[in-house]
């Protein structure tokens, strides 16, 4: 789970950036979710979603798909042929 802290209706990532916010408020060290949230700021618990892939991976991506299927139907061709000189034998 990773934290997330909303403060104004804004997503933030850090405590640091909530920091930066606030320079005139004092927070402790470790602030419980109770001090945050007399300041304004929520925190929430979201499990990690997977990064997005970059168009360059989506293209990789569809490249080994197009090799798989290219590699798929050599092998089928081969397997005719070695069916082929079976039966001549």
């Amino acid at each position: 789970m990773i934290k997330i802290y909303i403060y104004e209706g804004v997503e933030y990532n850090s405590l640091l950036q909530i920091r930066r916010l606030m320079p005139n408020v004092s927070l402790p060290v470790n602030p419980t979710e109770e001090q945050l949230a007399e300041r304004g700021v929520t925190v929430v618990y979201r499990e990690p979603q997977p990064p997005e892939p970059t168009p360059e991976e989506i293209e990789a991506m569809k490249e080994a798909e197009r090799l798989t299927q290219l590699q798929a139907a050599a092998n089928e061709f081969l397997l005719g042929i070695l069916e082929g000189y079976r039966d001549e034998r």
